[in-house]
């Protein structure tokens, strides 16, 4: 779509640099726009004297626009073209055109500038059927009379209160201890006491049929003779516990994405349970809600290093490819983990062949410049692993490709 904005009386606008003007909003692609001016340029080290700044800026509340953008001058030949996602924010070009430049291309005094505006359609973020969801469980959720396990989630240790006579074991493969108790195998402790005790934690219910298919290694922690089966993880978040519980149960995780602290807690539980679909989601969530800056790209990308989380580490290295120049300047990626070099190759490699640049780049290799959704969408259809590093990802997809005789599309019998 092209719009025309109009600057009035262009050469009386403010003449001091780092001064700016900023046109009516206009309506374009279904949102509204505005374009800030600088006429003697932005006030910094990046705009030469005598250049116009110029700045496409987002006047709608919805995040991430991802739009391919071009200014160009009325009658003018130069013209400077952008892709960019943005999150209410602007973007533009430091050094847009030279000011005499600009004042001979004037319309009766007017500058006219053209405005092209295509969105950019990339592939949405890949989320995994949620596989409870074809089995009604929703209503054995937390239901206490019919659950044969108990879990305490957070508050103090019950183990450190139970004399050696207890049935206790470590369970220090998942970073938790399990303890099997009843009243009469902790005969040291009243009932009253032994409530006392619980009410430390957060109780939640569950069922050892449900764990055992849904998830594996919790079940195991339950693995008791006792019914129900007490188990104790004072290292959790309860709030991720429950979210996690709720997902093992097919339910809907309320609110899902508005604390990004609790988002990343779901991430690390579900990771730590191999939860792999739950994790999945969990991670494209975080990712649809952060805002990538300079500040925060190496924080993410620590992370999503320590968790493995492809899909975030692909939008960190976008964002190192786009911004390459300031991180540098900044000396922002200095403590990075090891192997960034590799993946920021491969996000410059995917922004060639999606901007046409490298045309045959695809079809030569086959999956090395897909995106992690498209990876994971991939292995899915075919049965495999979706969670993993790209390089991960790749070499399953290969591998499943060479044992099908390079035929992607032929099923074993």
């Amino acid at each position: 779509m092209q719009t025309n904005v109009y600057f009035h009386g262009f050469a009386d606008l403010p003449t001091e640099r780092g001064e700016f003007v900023s046109s009516p909003f206009f309506y374009c692609l279904g949102y509204e726009w505005t374009i800030k001016l600088y006429p003697r340029g932005k006030e910094t080290e990046r705009a030469t004297t005598g250049s116009m700044s110029i700045y496409l800026m987002s006047g709608s509340k919805t995040r991430n626009i991802h739009v391919e953008y071009e200014f160009a001058i009325k009658g003018c030949n130069d013209k400077s073209s952008i892709t960019y996602k943005f999150n209410g924010d602007g973007y533009g070009f430091n050094n847009f055109v030279d000011r005499n430049t600009a004042l001979k291309y004037l319309v009766k005094g007017v500058l006219v500038i053209e405005v092209r505006m295509k969105t950019v359609k990339c592939p949405p973020a890949f989320i995994a059927d949620n596989p409870s969801t074809h089995i009604t469980l929703q209503s054995l959720f937390m239901d206490e009379e019919s659950a044969d396990i108990v879990f305490y989630i957070g508050g103090e240790n019950l183990e450190d209160k139970v004399s050696d006579q207890g049935n206790k074991s470590s369970g220090a493969k998942f970073y938790s201890r399990r303890l099997s108790f009843t009243k009469r195998s902790a005969p040291q402790l009243t009932g009253q006491q032994e409530e006392n005790e619980a009410t430390k934690a957060t109780k939640f219910y569950a069922h050892r049929l449900i764990s055992k298919k849904a998830a594996p290694l919790l079940a195991e922690l339950s693995a008791s003779d006792e019914s129900p089966s007490h188990v104790e993880i004072p290292n959790l978040s309860s709030a991720a516990f429950k979210a996690m519980l709720l997902y093992i149960y097919g339910c809907e995780i309320p609110k899902f994405g508005e604390d990004m602290s609790l988002t990343k807690e779901i991430i690390e539980v579900a990771d730590k349970y191999e939860i792999t679909h739950l994790k999945l989601e969990a991670e494209a969530v975080y990712v649809a809600s952060i805002e990538m800056t300079v500040d925060n790209v190496l924080e993410n990308l620590q992370y999503a290093d320590s968790m493995y989380c492809a899909f975030l580490k692909e939008e960190v290295m976008d964002f190192i490819a786009k911004n390459a120049a300031v991180l540098l300047q900044k000396g922002t990626l200095k403590d990075a983990p090891e192997g960034v070099f590799h993946d920021v190759l491969a996000a410059i490699a995917r922004r060639d062949v999606e901007s046409g640049v490298d045309k045959k780049d695809r079809m030569e290799n086959k999956f090395g410049t897909l995106r992690i959704s498209e990876l994971r969408r991939e292995a899915c259809e075919k049965g495999l692993e979706v969670d993993g590093s790209r390089e991960t990802l790749i070499a399953t997809l290969k591998g499943a490709d060479n044992d099908n005789g390079g035929n992607p599309d032929k099923n074993e019998d």
